[in-house]
């Protein structure tokens, strides 16, 4: 009997290798020197060797500076213990090894990551019905899995959670005769950690006093700041960003130099597609081209309950909150659907003024749309959300 047979080998990839940040030119360029940070989230999984695993770590908050690379590490444990008995009539030497296998995918990387690694556990030379075992004891210590990112960072910034996949599988190759007794148990430990690579060159400049960017309506941020110390030529440079790794100019405002303190304003009204969270700074260039920022301030523009039912969070990956903004609670009937009409989920809730929906499988990356009808005036509503 086999109990843990062997599965075809994968490529394998370079066990202890660490995959080494390569940043771009223009990636380099953000940083000024000595200003290259990292932050760290992780995780501790235990399992049984063979466990999937879906995990959920922060994303980079923008607000610490511009995300340069990503790297994930998954440093593994795996304890392993097993019988053996030759059930021949003859002496048998039996070769054991262990393989462990790492398979890590997520909505957030374009590749998936795949590594193999190989134990000898021992040979053995058993007569007729002889029994070998060992107790189980460590057969992989700290083992590392790692890859790097320098590109398509989006994913990474916001204020949510990146998830991933993790599917390791722990098998027993054995050699030395076709019939035997075998049997194996194994479990394993997963330190899983993301660490992101940012440039802190996005400061204060000491001339600010402060930056602000607040919400005053559905359509309308106003943005402010004071500055002391003025001096011809200086600019400042409103930037926006919609995902907050990469910011546009929207405006150029000379400074005020007859004044030896000044106080600016700028009024922005969002696009039809930006009800959603958005960033702002400050880019301050010296005349001598010299050039500061000002810390990252966040806006939520997605709509609120003033301006009728709205979804949230928006992007999402687990659930949906639907608020549908009534002086007295109703019924609703809520179907959720991927964007070529098909319904995968259906809901009622009666007597609400919101309803919160757990989805009930894995959705996939992607735009979907939420269906909400009220139940006795059959009025229809539906909204768009992304799931990342």
């Amino acid at each position: 009997m086999k109990d843990l047979c062997p599965i075809p080998v994968w490529k394998t990839l370079a066990a202890f290798c660490y995959l080494l940040v390569f940043f771009s030119p223009e990636s380099r360029g953000q940083c000024a020197a000595g200003k290259l940070q990292s932050v760290t989230y992780d995780t501790l999984v235990p399992g049984t060797g063979n466990s999937t695993h879906t995990l959920s770590l922060s994303q980079f908050n923008p607000s610490l500076g511009t995300l340069v690379a990503a790297k994930i590490n998954s440093v593994v444990s795996v304890n392993y213990g097993f019988t053996l008995q030759d059930v021949e009539t003859v002496q048998r030497n039996f070769t054991v090894s262990v393989g462990r296998y790492d398979n890590i995918t997520s909505p957030s990387i374009a590749t998936p990551y795949t590594n193999l690694v190989t134990v000898d556990v021992g040979s053995f030379l058993l007569n007729p019905n002889q029994t070998v075992s060992k107790a189980p004891y460590t057969i992989l210590y700290r083992y590392l899995n790692t890859d790097s990112f320098a590109s398509n960072m989006v994913n990474f910034v916001g204020n949510g959670n990146v998830s991933f996949t993790y599917k390791p599988i722990t098998y027993t190759t054995l050699t030395g005769s076709k019939t035997y007794y075998y049997s194996a148990t194994a479990s394993d430990t997963v330190l899983f950690s993301i660490t992101y690579y940012y440039c802190n060159n996005i400061t204060l400049a000491p001339l600010l006093s402060g930056f602000k960017a607040e919400r005053q309506d559905r359509q309308t941020v106003e943005l402010g700041w004071e500055a002391s110390a003025e001096q011809p030529g200086r600019t400042y440079m409103i930037q926006k960003s919609r995902e907050g790794d990469q910011f546009s100019d929207l405006q150029s405002i000379a400074s005020i130099p007859e004044l030896t303190e000044s106080k600016y304003g700028y009024s922005y009204t969002i696009a039809p597609d930006e009800h959603r969270t958005l960033y702002f700074r400050l880019k301050i260039i010296e005349p001598n081209g010299e050039t500061t920022y000002s810390d990252i301030k966040s806006v939520d523009m997605s709509d609120t309950p003033g301006s009728g039912v709205y979804l949230f969070p928006n992007p999402s990956d687990q659930f949906i909150n639907i608020v549908f903004n009534q002086a007295s609670p109703g019924n609703w009937i809520v179907q959720l659907f991927s964007a070529d009409g098909k319904i995968f989920q259906t809901e009622r809730f009666t007597s609400v003024t919101a309803a919160h929906l757990d989805f009930h499988h894995r959705i996939a990356c992607g735009v979907y749309f939420a269906r909400a009808t009220q139940e006795f005036t059959h009025k229809e509503i539906v909204l768009k959300f992304v799931v990342k």
